[in-house]
C-alpha cells in the first residue's frame, strides 16, 4: 500500500517512482515489525498513566520518521514529506491502538 503510494506521489521524476516505492514498501515491512517490539519496550519501562499511554507511540514514531527520511533522502526521492506523511499518521495511530491494548492487557493482569 505505501510503497504504491510512494510511486503515486513520485511519478513526476521517471525512475525515481519506482525507486521510492522499493524504499517505502519494504520500509514499511520492517517498520511494521520494529514497532510492536519498540512499543512494547518503551510501555513496559515508563511509569504508569498518561505519559505510558503516550510517549511509547512518539517514541517509535520518532525513530522510525528517521529511518524513513534518511532512506529516502539516500534513494533522493524527490518528495519526500508527501511520501512518509500518510504511512507516519497511520504508524501514529496504530501505535496509539497497541499501547491501549497493552494497558488493557496489563489492567487484567
Amino acid at each position: 500500500l505505501w510503497g504504491g503510494w510512494a510511486y503515486y506521489i513520485n511519478t513526476d521524476n521517471s525512475h525515481q517512482g519506482f525507486i521510492a516505492a522499493l524504499v517505502q514498501g519494504c520500509a514499511s515491512f520492517f517498520i511494521t515489525l520494529f514497532m510492536i517490539g519498540s512499543i512494547n519496550w518503551f510501555f513496559k519501562r515508563l511509569p504508569g498513566g498518561f505519559k505510558q499511554m503516550l510517549l511509547p507511540t512518539l517514541y517509535t514514531v520518532a525513530i522510525t520518521s528517521s529511518f524513513l527520511i534518511l532512506s529516502h533522502w539516500i534513494a533522493q526521492t524527490p518528495h519526500i514529506l508527501e511520501t512518509i506523511s500518510p504511512p507516519l499518521v497511520v504508524a501514529f495511530l496504530f501505535g496509539l491502538y497497541t499501547t491501549y491494548k497493552l494497558r488493557k492487557e496489563f489492567n487484567n493482569e
